[in-house]
């Protein structure tokens, strides 16, 4: 939780930094506005929009891990993690023109999680076990975009995302054998991943957008640790090179002016997929020691329905 408002804090300094609108011609909202000859207006300069919603993700995340078996430890697993991504979401971007019709677009959003139950699931071939586990997460996204009008009503972006969860799990709870349980268990993953990414946006008047962006090229980590019986040594694995990985967003908004400013819904849908090996490993307080490969792969989904508004931002310089 202090990582998340340390993040809050900073993102919030930076949007209230003015920027400049000297362009000549500008993307007009997020995406911009067309003229009916393919020119673009500069009715809106920079501005400061903010939405708040529900982020909808019940067992969005999908960790699976097996472990291929080689005997020097567990023998062939299959373990199944599920777990929600899901809760209120803030956002906050702010959009800039650079010159002529280059703009330049920063957004941030930080959720306040809902902590459900989640399940995990282990398949030794030859039985499963199921528990239960209490679920604390930490999600927040930062990234930067530059958009340009290809021709009217169709807009280009490119940006980069940058992708932080954080999951901590504890109390587990047996429900199907899971003989090796203990109530002091814990397990964290950690997903940091970065997003390059490029789409295209299409205007309908000044009112309504939509958008799709995706990249089938993902950079980043994705590490889980879990230790037993609330002992200092732990099992870990870490993959830092995906064989293959996906990210879509596709989304739309409306808004009106509104007392000098604009309101609006938004909603959209998120997809990331990333596939790796690693190796399991049992760090000690005598040292680290590799047991066995694993194969690996991580799917999330969410729908975000939030309202938002903005404000013009004008520069006092």
């Amino acid at each position: 939780m202090r990582r998340s408002l340390s993040v809050l804090l900073a993102l919030t300094l930076f949007l209230a930094f003015p920027i400049g609108a000297s362009a000549q011609s500008w993307f007009g909202g997020l995406f911009g506005s067309g003229g009916q000859d393919g020119s673009f207006e500069s009715y809106s300069p920079s501005s400061l929009k903010f939405d708040v919603g529900y982020l909808f993700g019940d067992r969005g995340v999908r960790n699976d891990v097996t472990v291929k078996g080689d005997g020097k430890f567990f023998g062939r697993h299959c373990i199944r993690h599920e777990f929600p991504v899901q809760g209120w979401q803030l956002g906050a971007t702010l959009q800039a023109p650079i010159k002529d019709d280059l703009g330049v677009v920063i957004r941030g959003t930080w959720l306040i999680p809902a902590q459900p139950k989640t399940l995990q699931t282990d398949d030794n071939v030859t039985s499963t076990a199921i528990r239960e586990w209490s679920t604390e997460i930490e999600y927040y996204t930062l990234e930067a975009a530059m958009v340009y009008p290809v021709y009217s009503p169709f807009k280009f972006m490119g940006g980069l995302r940058f992708d932080s969860l954080i999951a901590n799990f504890g109390d587990p709870v047996r429900r199907v054998d899971f003989s090796s349980s203990r109530t002091r268990d814990g397990m964290e993953h950690t997903y940091n991943v970065y997003i390059p990414y490029a789409g295209l946006a299409v205007q309908s008047g000044r009112a309504l957008r939509v958008w799709m962006i995706g990249t089938p090229i993902l950079r980043g980590q994705v590490k889980t640790r879990e230790t037993v019986g609330g002992n200092r040594s732990s099992l870990e694995w870490n993959c830092s090179s995906f064989s293959s990985s996906s990210f879509v967003e596709c989304g739309i908004d409306y808004e009106r002016n509104l007392f000098g400013g604009t309101a609006g819904i938004l909603a959209k849908w998120t997809s990331l997929c990333t596939k790796g090996n690693a190796t399991f490993q049992d760090v000690t307080a005598i040292g680290v020691y590799e047991r066995e490969p694993i194969d690996m792969s991580v799917r999330r989904q969410n729908i975000l329905l939030a309202a938002q508004f903005s404000l013009p931002f004008r520069s006092p310089w």
